[in-house]
């Protein structure tokens, strides 16, 4: 079986080249619908890195890390992972994002199997059969989409900043930024 490779400058520490991980990923579409201002472009960039991080200090026991390449952030885990906790951890993420962005923004998350590659570094002889296609271009990624959505239940912790929330923060960083 091939795996979509994820090329990367320096692979993050406890992880190896050549080696085989879970990544996972959000996508962010239809952004226009809903930052029609600064404040809401704000708000999602700030969710687009928030969102990994969740995934990352959730499952710590997975030993992830967050990288970014291009512009895009993907979450490494190792292999001794629960899928159905990411899942679902993604699930709620996915419905927490939905309700506050009133269903403007379209997210989808992957979770998939992916080979870490480093740039310069020759692919482990064992594994040379199993390199596929970049990881953005490849169909298991394409096909890796997690779009269901867990209702936001109000009378459970939010993981996601809700946007009343981000607002309040923005209005007191504006504040003491004036009084400096």
């Amino acid at each position: 079986m091939k795996y979509p490779v994820l090329e990367m400058d320096r692979v993050p520490h406890g992880f190896k080249s050549s080696e085989l991980s879970y990544i996972v990923s959000f996508d962010f579409d239809d952004v226009n619908n809903f930052a029609n201002d600064d404040l809401h472009k704000k708000y999602l960039s700030y969710i687009q890195r928030e969102v990994h991080g969740l995934v990352e200090n959730m499952h710590v026991m997975y030993r992830p890390e967050v990288v970014k390449i291009n512009g895009q952030y993907f979450v490494l885990l190792k292999d001794n992972m629960d899928m159905y906790k990411i899942t679902e951890t993604v699930k709620k993420i996915l419905g927490e994002i939905d309700r506050y962005t009133e269903g403007k923004v379209d997210v989808k998350a992957h979770v998939l199997m992916a080979m870490l590659l480093q740039k310069g570094k020759d692919v482990s002889f064992f594994k040379t059969k199993k390199v596929g296609d970049p990881i953005l271009e490849s169909a298991e990624y394409m096909n890796s989409v997690i779009s269901e959505k867990k209702d936001f239940d109000s009378s459970e912790l939010s993981y996601v900043t809700p946007w009343e929330e981000f607002v309040m923060l923005d209005e007191k960083r504006n504040q003491e930024a004036k009084e400096k």
